[in-house]
């Protein structure tokens, strides 16, 4: 079933009528990676093009499927059903989504990617830009980072989690249970974590090994984004101390460590060469720690011709927002995203969103409007350093309680 919508399309704030609009988007989303020879592998066309006629717990089981095949089972496995529970505990805490949002990104990423490609069609100048050759290595680093981005989440908000179990049995007067839940309810030191800084594994040449993940990382934050010692260490205190252990910088430890556990428990069987893996992971290391940088002065180092994929992250992660929110709060409204356009000929993305919510306060309304002033500011830190590289991305919000859209165009 296609629906159409006319290119004139004025929301009326129908929830029904956004939903089958969002339906339309989703399926020009995906209508790029069909006609894709490198997504012709198992039945991943079939997938994708199933996800935008099923419901959004279909979408969910689809999302683990895709991702285990584009991941290729002998490189990561099952990671994603286990994210996908974790978020059940995160949304009881007050958080937005993350499982749809990683997807979400990945496929908006690889629109972007293939538009870009367009621009670069010699050999050469796809290795300057992209760090590669050919197009599948290309993907394949973009899919380590904007699909593992968030994966951090679970790590940094365990106490929350655990203090809000805590509170739970508290209120069914199960205090000794509830005060030991309570008790993990304490600020997480990744200084002092040793299972998320060190990779023990076993080798059969020099019995056990450890590898020091932060100084892997750190090692990755020079060579990716060319910062020298000073500037890579002050970024590490920015992102672990000042930003209360960033997820990012989490995240990037996470997909380092089970990236690595794959290749030495699967000897590397993993469908590319041992080189084209470690390029690619430390790509995607890089990009994924500084995702969710807060300094505009490190803004300001994430540019394209030192990690297009950091910089692509950058702004891809703070334009997605559809499937944010699942059910209907005074706290995030839902964005259904009526219109999505790729424009090669203009090298141009265009997302259109409508804004949803059951109960409009002023409170919200004022809370959506900042939040969109500050993506534009965002979204322009990146636009105005060095060469550009030649895309537009147009984003606009349709808001009921507001006449006209508010809208973000961006040149890179």
């Amino acid at each position: 079933m296609v629906y159409k919508l006319s290119e004139e399309y004025n929301p009326t704030g129908n929830v029904v009528h956004s939903i089958i609009a969002e339906q339309h988007a989703e399926m020009a989303l995906i209508r790029n990676l069909l006609g894709d020879a490198s997504f012709d592998k198992g039945n991943l066309k079939f997938l994708l093009a199933k996800y935008p006629n099923v419901s959004i717990e279909e979408k969910g089981d689809l999302i683990c499927k895709i991702m285990n095949q584009l991941w290729n089972e002998h490189l990561i496995s099952n990671y994603f059903e286990v994210f996908r529970e974790f978020e059940k505990f995160l949304t009881l805490i007050g958080k937005r989504d993350h499982f749809f949002h990683q997807f979400l990104v990945y496929l908006i990423g690889i629109n972007t990617l293939q538009l870009l490609l367009k621009n670069f069609p010699s050999e050469n100048d796809r290795e300057s830009v992209f760090g590669f050759k050919e197009e599948r290595h290309i993907f394949f680093t973009w899919l380590l980072a904007a699909s593992t981005h968030d994966f951090g989440y679970p790590y940094q908000y365990v106490g929350k989690i655990a203090g809000h179990l805590g509170n739970l049995y508290n209120s069914f007067h199960m205090d000794e249970l509830g005060h030991r839940f309570s008790n993990i309810n304490i600020p997480i030191d990744i200084g002092n974590e040793n299972e998320l800084l060190t990779l023990k594994y076993g080798c059969p040449e020099h019995g056990n090994e450890a590898i020091n993940m932060a100084d892997v990382l750190k090692d990755t934050l020079k060579s990716k984004l060319k910062l020298g010692d000073h500037e890579v260490n002050d970024l590490c205190d920015l992102i672990i101390k000042d930003q209360a252990n960033d997820h990012g910088y989490v995240s990037a430890l996470v997909l380092c460590q089970n990236v690595y556990r794959s290749i030495f428990e699967n000897k590397g069987c993993i469908g590319f060469p041992g080189s084209v893996i470690s390029q690619s992971l430390q790509y995607a290391m890089s990009a994924v720690a500084v995702h969710n940088v807060a300094s505009n002065e490190f803004l300001t180092k994430i540019t394209h011709d030192k990690n297009i994929y950091a910089f692509l992250l950058f702004i891809i992660d703070n334009i997605q927002d559809w499937y944010r929110a699942h059910t209907y709060s005074d706290i995030y409204p839902n964005f259904h995203l009526v219109k999505f356009s790729r424009k090669d000929s203009d090298s141009e993305i265009v997302l259109e969103y409508i804004i949803v919510s059951e109960n409009w306060t002023p409170t919200l309304v004022n809370s959506i409007n900042e939040n969109i002033i500050k993506k534009r500011e965002l979204l322009q830190v990146p636009a105005s350093i060095g060469k550009k590289l030649g895309f537009n991305i147009s984003v606009k919000y349709h808001m009921i309680r507001q006449p006209k859209p508010e809208e973000i165009a961006v040149s890179y």
